[in-house]
């Protein structure tokens, strides 16, 4: 779990200022969101998955995004994308439901947390013995709270219907 904190501080210290407010940029923000739109205009949200890393392989292009630091500062800007999607998903949700639903939403979601944490620090730790490590940490919790944040999105489209 340190190596992950050491990683979370990596891509915040080395992050552009701009960024490290809210992780993503505005052109991120519409560029994802148009997606997951479109995604979802297209046949069903489970189409979102399709926008998962969009911004980060974009980001990665660039002469900043090429380098194992600044792939997974690309990784860490996309996934705070994702992350307030599947908090703000996650409080619409929880909206909807009775208090019973609502303390078994809660129970998941923490379990799901603490699976994300444990699978992607394997991941991490996996790789140990190279830099490739934080480029598979990132990746990995990119690609599971993106994931996480398509399911709420279902969850509360089941909700309303």
């Amino acid at each position: 779990m340190r190596r992950f904190v050491t990683l979370a501080i990596l891509a915040a210290c080395t992050m552009p200022a701009a960024a490290q407010e809210t992780g993503f940029t505005p052109e991120d923000d519409k560029m994802l969101t148009e997606c997951v739109e479109n995604a979802g205009a297209s046949g069903g949200e489970s189409l979102a998955a399709t926008c998962i890393g969009t911004v980060s392989e974009l980001c990665q292009e660039t002469p900043e995004g090429s380098t194992t630091i600044g792939i997974v500062e690309c990784a860490a800007r996309e996934t705070s994308w994702w992350d307030k999607r599947l908090n703000d998903t996650y409080a619409a949700v929880l909206e909807t439901l009775d208090a019973d639903r609502t303390q078994s939403l809660r129970d998941a979601q923490r379990a799901w947390i603490a699976f994300r944490d444990a699978e992607c620090a394997f991941a991490y730790d996996y790789w140990r013995d190279g830099t490739i490590r934080s480029v598979f940490g990132a990746s990995c919790m990119l690609d599971l709270t993106a994931r996480r944040a398509i399911d709420l999105s279902d969850i509360l489209e089941w909700s309303a219907g």
